[in-house]
C-alpha cells in the first residue's frame, strides 16, 4: 500500500478531467489565500494552464512575448513572472529556450499540493479527500493506477418511474460519464415538467451543473414528454 496524491499523478485516463479541475482549483486557492504577489500571479498561471498547457506531454511551451500578450502586460513582467514561478518551484524548466526555440516548463504538482493544502477545507471535504487520497493498493504489473468507479448494472425497466428510463438512457449514451458522475444522482418532480436533481455532495452537484446538465436535459427531453426545466443541488 502507498499514499498517492491524485493531483501528483500523470493527468491522463478517465479521471483526467476531474484532476485538471482540481489542479486549477488548487492554483486558485494559492492565489486567493496567499500573499499579495500570489493574488496577482496565480490567476496568470491558471490562465496559462487553461489556455496553453499540453496535458498529454505534461508541459507548456510558450514564449514570454506570447505570455505578455495573454496577460496584457509587458515582456519584462512576463519574464519576471516565469522566474518567480521557477523560484517558487511551481514550474520546472524541462527544456531551456535556445536559438529561437521557446523554453518548456512542467507544472510541479507536488509543490502545488503543498502550497494549497492549508486551504483545501475552503472548497470542501470532498476536495480534500481527493487531494489527499486514501491509501490504495499498488497495481500489479501495471504502471497506471486503475480508476475505481462503480459501473452501473442495468436493471429491469420501471415504467412507473421515468427517472429510471432517463438513467438507462444516460448509461447507454455516456457510460463512463454515467458511472463516474451521474449514477448516484436522484430526483424529484418539483411540478409539471420540472425536475430537481439531487447529488450526494456539493462538489458533484457543482461539477455536474457545469459540465453535464446538457446531457441530462437531452435524456429528460427524450424520456419525459412534458419536461421543461431541470435544476440540481445537494441532497
Amino acid at each position: 500500500m502507498s499514499r498517492v496524491f491524485p493531483a501528483a499523478r500523470p493527468v491522463t485516463g478517465p479521471t483526467a478531467a476531474v484532476m485538471k479541475y482540481d489542479i486549477l482549483s488548487a492554483i486558485g486557492l494559492i492565489g486567493i489565500h496567499g500573499s499579495n504577489r500570489d493574488q496577482v500571479s496565480m490567476p496568470r498561471l491558471a490562465l496559462l494552464v487553461t489556455a496553453r498547457y499540453n496535458w498529454r506531454r505534461n508541459e507548456v511551451s510558450m514564449g514570454q512575448a506570447e505570455m505578455a500578450r495573454l496577460w496584457g502586460v509587458s515582456d519584462r513582467t512576463a519574464k519576471r513572472e516565469v522566474k518567480f514561478w521557477v523560484e517558487q518551484k511551481l514550474l520546472i524548466c524541462v527544456r531551456a529556450g535556445v536559438r529561437g526555440r521557446v523554453a518548456s516548463y512542467r507544472l510541479n504538482l507536488s509543490r502545488i499540493i503543498e502550497m494549497s493544502e492549508p486551504f483545501w477545507a475552503a472548497i470542501g471535504s470532498d476536495f480534500s479527500k481527493r487531494m489527499a487520497a486514501e491509501e490504495i493498493p499498488e497495481p500489479q504489473d501495471q504502471k497506471v493506477v486503475p480508476l475505481r468507479v462503480r459501473h452501473a448494472v442495468p436493471s429491469e425497466p420501471d415504467i412507473s418511474d421515468p427517472w429510471s428510463a432517463v438513467k438507462r438512457s444516460l448509461n447507454a449514451s455516456h457510460p463512463e460519464v454515467y458511472s463516474s458522475w451521474l449514477a448516484d444522482l436522484d430526483y424529484d418532480w418539483s411540478g409539471p415538467g420540472t425536475v430537481h436533481v439531487t447529488a450526494p455532495s456539493r462538489f458533484i452537484a457543482s461539477y455536474v451543473d457545469g459540465h453535464y446538465m446538457d446531457v441530462i436535459e437531452a435524456a429528460l427531453r427524450l424520456e419525459v414528454p412534458d419536461f421543461r426545466q431541470v435544476s440540481i443541488s445537494t441532497s
